[in-house]
């Protein structure tokens, strides 16, 4: 095992894309890499320069020299946001998220980061690894007329209906088979 805190190939991000496009087909969700800007904003924040004050940080694990996990996110000089994290499907047994996730903690740490974000939602990875929550509100302020209106009913109803299964944990298992 050998793990990578800030992995500088490019190769390896396009592993993390492919196994994360991946698990959005298999868990029936939106692929977040085939919007071209999304990919497009992931790779410009994982060339940026390793001394800018805000910049994409990608963490790997490998198995020899072939990588099993993989993460993307944003890092501050305190803080590391969780962003994209995936594995290799084969490997899952061996549970290589978590694996990558303490060792990510223990290289945050090693560099002076205090926080690790873990992001908003629930899930049992994120249960087993945090330490507290942090209260995040979210909005939009909008210009009342007919694109408010719009973007109100593209978001608003979807929202409502994860929060509501979100919120009673029989619908929540359900929802997450």
């Amino acid at each position: 095992m050998r793990f990578v805190f800030d992995e500088r190939d490019p190769a390896a991000l396009r592993w993390l894309m492919v196994w994360k496009s991946a698990q959005y087909s298999r868990t029936g969700r939106r692929d977040r890499f085939a919007q071209r800007w999304i990919s497009a904003l992931v790779r410009r924040l994982h060339e940026s320069p390793r001394a800018a004050g805000c910049r994409g940080t990608l963490s790997v694990l490998y198995a020899g020299n072939r990588p099993v996990a993989a993460h993307l996110g944003l890092r501050s000089s305190t803080v590391l946001c969780c962003w994209f994290p995936a594995y290799d499907p084969e490997f899952a047994k061996f549970s290589p998220g978590l694996i990558l996730h303490l060792r990510m903690a223990e290289a945050a740490a090693g560099e002076g980061i205090g926080l690790m974000d873990l992001g908003r939602g629930a899930a049992e990875s994120k249960d087993a690894l945090k330490t507290g929550e942090l209260r995040v509100h979210e909005g939009a302020t909008l210009r009342p007329g007919a694109r408010a209106a719009l973007y109100w009913l593209g978001r608003e109803p979807v929202r409502r209906a994860h929060g509501f299964v979100r919120d009673h944990p029989r619908l929540r298992r359900r929802g997450a088979r």
